[in-house]
């Protein structure tokens, strides 16, 4: 569309209409002309919106570059450390669950003698006695990680920016 902008439109027309009349074709070529002054508008008002948007972007990415490295040069690799281990911990209880559930569907379709299911039922109390520490114990990593991540964030001054 920008190679529109900028053909010839008259010597374009006299080149492929075959049209007689001079006043048609002069018709013609005005109206292509004043289309094509309509998209350069337009044209323009992106350009100037992408410049703006530019604009704007690169002034919002150097304040957060300048408050990750204010936040780094604060608290160095304490605040890396404890995101990776929200992240860690995180993910190795999504794991134990998955384990948890995986066992639940095995005991489930079990459909072995009276003892062994007897047995099972034991190891399924078992479990879930586990599963309700491990769901505690996750619940009191996520509420002290968000204790932890609130106290840096206050102490960075993030509460009073928002």
């Amino acid at each position: 569309e920008l190679d529109l902008l900028d053909t010839n439109y008259g010597s374009w027309c006299e080149k492929y209409i075959k049209e007689e009349s001079r006043d048609k074709k002069e018709g013609f070529i005005e109206f292509i002309y004043k289309v094509i002054s309509e998209l350069q508008v337009q044209f323009n008002d992106l350009e100037t919106k992408k410049h703006r948007l530019s604009k704007y972007y690169k002034k919002c990415n150097n304040q957060a570059q300048k408050n990750l490295k204010r936040m780094k040069s604060t608290y160095g690799n304490k605040l890396d450390y404890i995101i990776n281990t929200k992240d860690d911990v995180m993910a190795e209880l999504e794991k134990i669950s998955q384990r948890l559930d995986d066992l639940e569907r095995l005991i489930s379709n079990n459909t072995m003698t009276e003892e062994i299911y007897e047995r099972l039922g034991y190891c399924n109390k078992s479990v879930d006695g586990l599963y309700d520490k491990l769901f505690e114990t996750e619940e009191n990593l996520i509420n002290a990680m968000d204790t932890m991540q609130i106290t840096l964030e206050n102490e960075l001054g993030l509460h009073e920016m928002k």
